[in-house]
């Protein structure tokens, strides 16, 4: 019996020292890790992001290609329609221009963050990575472009202002050298108001969990967070409050004038067919802008009084993305929907093209017509002078006078033998006005095409 205890003794103690062991240590020591690290994944949460929700997953990823493809068309129609007949002339159409090759170019910048929202390459690859290396530099683009694509309205707007409200000092201050200081003036300010993302925003890559995290950091010293504040609220005014703010007043004071009191002053009236529809164009592409604008305002306002908490305003920024989207992609059909005068451009310029294509089977493309007898000049006067012998039109001489309100375009007379011309005054203008008889009463408008808008 007592052999049998010794035994059994002898055997725990075995057993006590093969537990003591240091192989035995480092597995319970390494099991203990290895359940420790899976707990941590299973509950690890990756930051909550906008791109992460359905809807902005929907909107941004794969109706992004459904605007994509309407805005190269669109922007490229438009283009192609704005450089011809005598509409390619005025400031505003070179500024819209200007504005459509900036929406493009923001559209083809968008194509890598559609393509990664959906998920087109994996998370953690090297095209991934290469994306996020190159990302400050694609914010600070879409940023530059954003703000010149909004302060191009607000220039055009303010052309089309000055026209209607100061007919007199249109001509000086609607100048292709002003146009150049306020396009330099733009750049300037767009480019240094978005040196904060490729200034402050570092990415750096975590690998845990076999998962690569992406984050964007800021710096966190006094200065830097300082300028973040400013920048957040120059950014608040300087790209939201302040244009579209002056959008409205400028909008809402032209058609004040041309349609609510256009038929007592007569305004419209001064107006040739190409101006009517260079303003009817900026008319609609402002009232676009402030429609697509408008859910920005609150994600800044947002992010200036309770900082960038994504989540609480997700919906707003996602809206905002996508009106942005189609602002720079509805242009051309909201043109085509609303202007007649731009219809028949469209087709004007398509015959011309299948003629230079095809002569032998196109027949050339007639002028197109204009959508009043008095296009030209302000001719709608009561007092007319002796007619001018047509016979001779390249020795008139004639042109507007200094205080009136028309560009370049305007002044290309087009004559025809078998009428008469007139030189008639109004208040103190002239103008050439052609008919087959020898009165100068201008007569009302015939048509919805011969009404401004």
């Amino acid at each position: 019996m007592d052999s049998l205890l010794k035994l059994g003794y002898s055997n725990v103690k075995v057993n006590e020292n093969y537990l003591q062991s240091p192989n035995l240590t480092e597995v319970a020591l390494l099991i203990h890790k290895l359940t420790k690290n899976r707990e941590e994944c299973e509950n690890i949460q990756v930051p909550f992001a906008c791109e992460s929700t359905k809807l902005y997953r929907n909107l941004m990823g794969y109706g992004f290609f459904v605007v994509f493809i309407l805005s190269i068309v669109g922007n490229c129609l438009n283009l192609f329609i704005y450089n011809s007949d005598q509409i390619r002339f005025y400031i505003a159409i070179r500024m819209l221009c200007t504005k459509l090759l900036m929406n493009t170019l923001m559209m083809v910048l968008l194509v890598p963050q559609a393509l990664r929202i959906m998920q087109y390459w994996e998370p953690g690859s090297k095209i991934d990575q290469l994306y996020w290396k190159l990302w400050p530099y694609q914010a600070y683009c879409l940023n530059v472009f954003g703000f010149c694509a909004m302060w191009l309205t607000v220039l055009m707007t303010a052309e089309c202002y000055v026209h209607v409200f100061f007919p007199s000092q249109s001509k000086t201050i609607c100048t292709k050298r002003n146009v150049s200081k306020g396009y330099l003036a733009i750049a300037i300010v767009g480019m240094l108001l978005s040196l904060i993302y490729p200034f402050n925003r570092k990415i750096h890559f975590y690998n845990k969990c076999e998962l690569i995290i992406v984050k964007i950091r800021i710096s966190e010293t006094f200065w830097m967070r300082l300028y973040e504040k400013i920048h957040t609220v120059a950014n608040l005014f300087l790209a939201i409050v302040i244009p579209l703010t002056l959008l409205v007043f400028m909008t809402a004071s032209i058609v004040w004038k041309l349609i609510i009191r256009g038929a007592e002053s007569g305004i419209a009236h001064r107006f040739s067919a190409e101006k009517r529809c260079v303003t009817r164009i900026t008319l609609i592409t402002t009232l676009l802008q402030l429609v697509t604008e408008f859910p920005s305002i609150p994600v800044f306002l947002y992010a200036v009084c309770f900082g960038p908490h994504l989540q609480q305003i997700c919906n707003w920024q996602t809206m905002s993305h996508f009106f942005g989207l189609w602002n720079a992609s509805l242009s051309f059909f909201v043109y085509i929907t609303f202007s007649t005068r731009f219809r028949k451009s469209i087709c004007r310029r398509v015959h011309q093209v299948f003629h230079q294509c095809c002569p032998n089977w196109i027949s050339r493309p007639s002028e197109l017509p204009k959508l009043r007898t008095c296009s030209s000049f302000v001719s709608h006067g009561d007092t007319c002078h002796r007619p001018l012998s047509p016979s001779a039109p390249n020795k008139l001489g004639f042109y507007p006078p200094p205080n009136s309100d028309f560009s370049a375009a305007e002044s290309l007379l087009s004559f025809n033998l078998e009428t008469q011309t007139y030189v008639c005054t109004t208040n103190g203008y002239a103008g050439v006005k052609k008919q087959s008889d020898s009165s100068c009463v201008s007569s009302p408008s015939s048509s919805v095409n011969d009404s401004f808008l």
